[in-house]
């Protein structure tokens, strides 16, 4: 299993050299190193200042978001081309004083610096990672300074960096690209040198900036770490997601007022980059793919299921296999980290073994839907399957290798296994053995115990489409007469999932629900395969249960390579929620959620819909021939043994904790 680590990799070096004393000065950068905004570009925050201003009452309101973003961008270019021999270095006021006049009107210009200097308090978040360097270098006496490109003044800037995170800043040295009159690219570096009166051999410099945190430092023999925020290969994720990365580019359209980006531009960096080295472009892809696309959306998901639960004062949350072993795992982390009452664990279920379970075996165009159920099942498997003998049904004596893989075949199949009376009963013999043993299954585990018939509820929770698992369960536990009403919270659910609502079963959808927004949902659901795989635990699909109610389950057909893959990306997953729920826990109860606010998840579709609508530039991770669909009642071979069968054959798993774990600058500072 490929290895994951807490925190930045990148500092690993600077703690050692701390721990060594091998340098006399931690110097630091400050804007998307100590602090980074919630936003995926600094410009970002222009915008989200309009609607603060408009409420204030500071900013009329034909000035839109977009409008003031472009006006604040021109007004701090124009502060600057107009000092002449004063060079480019300008504070907030200066930027604030080359706005058109009369547009804010009786808005002083302490109080439109003000607002900037609040919201940008309001957006920064300390990188953690850069924390823990500074309290190392703090324990072992190094002397700490700040050096930043900025147009804060020192009480703004100390304002900003005012956290508890940091500590006091007691005697920490800042040098002000604005104060001295240059910035880092062109001669403070040597203002830093003199006035510290230190070798550039003592100083170690952390920043994100290539040319003034890395390379001019560096010819001056400072040695560096650049901490680079947003690599060239998380650059592109971000353009097929068609988010903004130019600094001065077109508007962010999909911010939330108040939360900006939630933080998901930076964290989704700082989880791709905590990964260790890997041995093949694969895993880094995996990794990246895991950390930087599936990692976030799984999180929010896993929010707000455990949200939805809290709730509606629902404590457990079942999650049906294979899907069930990661879901429970990022659920029950998520409603830690929030401190909700709310838990959930694996389930075994598929829609085949529901389906069985809730088959009437009189009814043809039922039989119907069962056959062509199972993944390209020759008639011959098929009653297999349902325990009957080549010779009960002589009927299809003739088509016993035939597949039944289109209406005809299946029909003739329906029809041939419910002509009889006798036939009909041997069915319904099977089917009855097969819900009880389901039955037992789902008491085994807890999921219908006395607390959840008492409550009547049995709450799924799976990546969905069609919520056809749902629907099915609740067939079986009505013909079983077991007054519970399963309900479902669901990634997405299609138009298919309409069936669910007609039949009074409450199904819940985080992105889509019921297929709307249609467009989201055609295209999330079109293809879900390489979702399914990653998610998918390392087993084989479920086909049946044994008479003790243990699952049976299917051969699996992926390679050693594409296992790999499969863990790494979930791997990735993992590390991002901790990632997430970090700095949730260092918020002090501050940090959003991606459960309530709409436009976290408007921004998932808007980020979700670009990667399925054109294909990704490498190949997907744990694309292999194994099955599709993690509860899907087809396996990628067809049924070793009968899933009625008193015990498994040779070729079947039986589910243990050994095949699952289930149990030159301008712009912004």
């Amino acid at each position: 299993m490929t290895k994951q680590q807490t925190g930045s990799p990148l500092l690993d070096d600077v703690h050692r050299v701390i721990a060594d004393r091998a340098c006399a000065v931690l110097s630091l950068d400050v804007f998307d190193t100590v602090l980074w905004r919630r936003v995926p570009r600094p410009t970002d925050v222009f915008g989200l200042l309009g609607p603060r201003m408009r409420e204030a009452g500071l900013c009329p309101s034909w000035v839109t978001d977009a409008t003031l973003r472009r006006m604040r961008i021109a007004a701090e270019d124009s502060a600057r081309r107009g000092r002449d021999a004063l060079g480019t270095e300008v504070s907030l006021f200066d930027i604030w004083r080359a706005m058109p006049d009369g547009i804010f009107g009786d808005a002083t210009l302490e109080e439109l610096v003000e607002a900037e200097v609040r919201l940008e308090r309001e957006l920064t978040v300390v990188d953690l990672d850069v924390a823990a360097v500074v309290r190392a270098a703090r324990e072992r006496d190094l002397q700490v300074v700040l050096v930043s490109d900025t147009y804060f003044t020192e009480d703004q800037l100390s304002l900003l960096l005012d956290r508890p995170e940091l500590g006091p800043l007691d005697g920490v040295r800042v040098f002000r690209s604005n104060q001295h009159g240059t910035g880092k690219a062109s001669g403070l570096w040597e203002i830093v040198l003199r006035d510290l009166g230190r070798g550039p051999e003592q100083i170690v410099h952390i920043g994100d900036h290539e040319i003034a945190d890395h390379e001019v430092p560096g010819k001056l023999g400072i040695r560096t770490v650049h901490y680079r925020r947003l690599d060239d290969p998380y650059l592109d994720v971000l353009g097929r997601e068609k988010e903004p990365v130019e600094p001065f580019g077109d508007h962010a359209p999909d911010l939330d007022d108040r939360h900006g980006d939630f933080g998901l531009t930076s964290l989704r960096a700082k989880a791709v980059h905590s990964g260790v080295p890997f041995t093949t472009s694969a895993l880094d892809v995996a990794w990246r793919y895991g950390a930087g696309v599936l990692g976030p959306v799984l999180t929010g998901f896993a929010e707000w299921a455990a949200w939805r639960a809290h709730e509606t004062g629902t404590r457990r949350l079942w999650c049906p296999m294979r899907e069930g072993e990661l879901l429970s795992r990022l659920i029950n982390e998520a409603a830690k980290a929030r401190g909700w009452d709310v838990r959930a664990a694996p389930v075994w279920l598929s829609r085949f073994t529901t389906s069985l379970a809730g088959l009437d075996p009189h009814d043809t165009a039922a039989v119907h839907a069962f056959v062509r159920t199972g993944y390209r099942l020759t008639v011959r498997q098929a009653l297999s399957v349902l325990e009957l003998r080549p010779g009960d049904v002589p009927g299809l004596a003739t088509e016993l290798d035939t597949v039944i893989d289109n209406g005809d075949i299946a029909e003739r199949v329906a029809r041939a296994l419910t002509e009889t009376p006798h036939l009909c009963n041997r069915l319904a013999v099977t089917v009855t053995a097969a819900r009880e043993r389901l039955i037992k299954s789902l008491r085994d585990a807890g999921a219908l115990d006395e607390e959840a018939i008492a409550a009547g509820d049995l709450t799924l929770v799976d990546l969905g489409w069609g919520g056809t698992i749902q629907r099915q369960l609740a067939r079986a536990l009505e013909i079983a007469r077991i007054d519970v009403r399963p309900a479902g919270l669901y990634l997405a659910t299609d138009g298919r999932a309409e069936r669910v609502a007609m039949a009074g079963l409450r199904a819940e959808g985080y992105l889509t629900q019921c297929g709307h927004p249609a467009s989201i949902a055609a295209t999330i659901t079109r293809s879900p395969e390489i979702v399914e795989q990653c998610v998918n635990a390392l087993c084989g699909s479920l086909i049946g249960y044994t008479e003790d109610g243990a699952p049976v389950l299917g051969p699996t057909a992926d390679s050693p390579s594409q296992n790999a893959e499969r863990r790494t990306v979930q791997d990735g997953v993992l590390a991002f929620q901790q990632m997430w729920n970090r700095y949730a826990a260092a918020s002090d109860g501050a940090w959003p959620d991606l459960a309530r606010p709409p436009a976290a998840r408007s921004g998932w579709r808007a980020s979700w819909w670009p990667r399925w609508s054109r294909p990704p530039p490498t190949r997907p991770p744990s694309s292999g021939t194994g099955p599709t669909r993690t509860t899907s009642a087809r396996p990628s071979s067809p049924p070793c043994c009968p899933p009625t069968s008193r015990r498994p054959s040779r070729t079947c798993r039986r589910a243990t904790s050994a095949t699952c774990t289930c149990a030159t600058r301008s712009g912004p500072p």
